[in-house]
């Protein structure tokens, strides 16, 4: 679970800039597209018949979502990055493709989970719920302090990290992929220690290629659909 509030703040460093726009699309991908830009460096969010509905959603068949405010300057930033591979692919060694490759794979992977709860129905609700417990168990451990209770500092710190709400502890969904996104823009250069690293001379696989063609073919720009908001749709974004 995550929170629009908890987002902001974890991304707080990558700002939106409306001149620089999102490289090689014709105005703001969705949030699908940005989730799958890791499959294939190529990827454009296009419309064809349906102005509110890409090409890769109706593909996936997917609702098409606008990108929240909060998320807007990292999920520019990876776009951007991304797409920008295809420049630096000459220069790159066949280690250092292998490398950029498993660190788009873990950015892929966690923009698809961090997708999937912005997009569940549920999610406000189930917020609503986490909150809701946070408040009852720091107000216990305030009524037990009251009564005498002698905790140590230690015991008070672990008590305070147990009441918080489950979308803002350490290894969530929204932490992981920004520690993703700071990993893929060194990546190249960095050794990966956990497994013995290999080579390899692409960054993805690409897209289907019925899906290739629809986005050839497609003739329109970017779709206008509504933001994503907890779940729940709110005004629609050009």
């Amino acid at each position: 679970m995550t929170s629009f509030d908890h987002i902001a703040t974890v991304f707080s460093e990558y700002k939106c800039d409306k001149d620089a726009g999102f490289e090689g699309n014709s105005g703001m991908p969705c949030l699908a597209c940005i989730s799958e830009i890791d499959r294939d460096i190529y990827c454009v969010c296009v419309t064809n018949d349906d102005p509110a509905t890409c090409v890769v959603c109706r593909h996936y068949d997917k609702k098409c979502g606008s990108i929240p405010s909060e998320l807007l300057g990292a999920a520019q930033w990876y776009w951007n990055f991304v797409a920008g591979l295809d420049v630096q692919k000459p220069l790159l060694n066949r280690r250092q493709l292998w490398r950029i490759r498993r660190a788009l794979e873990d950015c892929g992977s966690t923009w698809r989970e961090l997708e999937e709860h912005l997009m569940n129905p549920n999610n406000l609700a189930m917020l609503a719920l986490q909150e809701s417990a946070a408040i009852r168990k720091t107000l216990t451990l305030s009524i037990l302090q009251s009564a005498g209770a002698n905790f140590s500092l230690d015991e008070i710190h672990e008590q305070i990290d147990f009441v918080q709400p489950g979308y803002t502890r350490d290894g969530n969904c929204v932490a992981t992929l920004r520690n993703a996104l700071v990993h893929l823009s060194v990546s190249k250069n960095v050794v990966v220690c956990s497994v013995e690293e290999g080579k390899c001379c692409s960054l993805s696989n690409g897209s289907p290629s019925e899906l290739e063609t629809a986005m050839n073919e497609a003739s329109g720009s970017a779709p206008s659909c509504e933001v994503v908001h907890n779940g729940m749709p709110d005004s629609p974004r050009q």
